[in-house]
């Protein structure tokens, strides 16, 4: 399993690469996350990073890795008041904007061997899938999941 204090620092690191997310949260499950969106404002753009779940493979007791399903989420609260189809469109391209630029900084870590290891030195690249999210938790934007190794043999 990936430390999750390394998982958070990763993408707290995002804030930096993209100034227009304002907030970055790591949460447990969607419902920590809904209690994170409640209180955030309508012009912030949250990055979270849901603690990934890992499944282990072994040939025996000294040589196992696991295989960590990570997943994020670009998101902006939608206040659907006189939301018309323009304002829609306008933030879903932004945030996939942001997304993009999130995606592009997880494969560049994994090509940078100067760095290695990192922790998405070992991303899965065929496993990245992008969605994109309307009104989930009262939010547009993007998920991203994606698998990567930790403790490989």
């Amino acid at each position: 399993m990936v430390r999750t204090s390394d998982y958070r620092a990763y993408f707290e690191a995002m804030k930096v690469l993209d100034a227009r997310i304002t907030i970055v949260k790591p949460v447990i499950k969607e419902d920590h996350l809904a209690g994170i969106i409640k209180k955030i404002k309508s012009t912030d753009i949250i990055l979270t990073c849901v603690i990934p779940s890992a499944d282990t493979n072994a040939l025996d007791g000294d040589n196992y890795g696991d295989l960590n399903s990570g997943l994020i989420y670009i998101l902006k609260k939608a206040d659907r008041t006189g939301d018309i189809d323009s304002k829609v469109w306008e933030r879903i391209d932004l945030l996939q904007e942001i997304m993009e630029g999130v995606k592009n900084k997880m494969l560049s870590d994994n090509a940078n061997c100067e760095n290695y290891p990192n922790m998405m030195s070992l991303l899965e690249l065929n496993s990245l899938h992008t969605d994109p999210e309307y009104d989930f938790l009262g939010c547009d934007g993007w998920s991203l999941s994606f698998n990567f190794k930790t403790n490989e043999f």
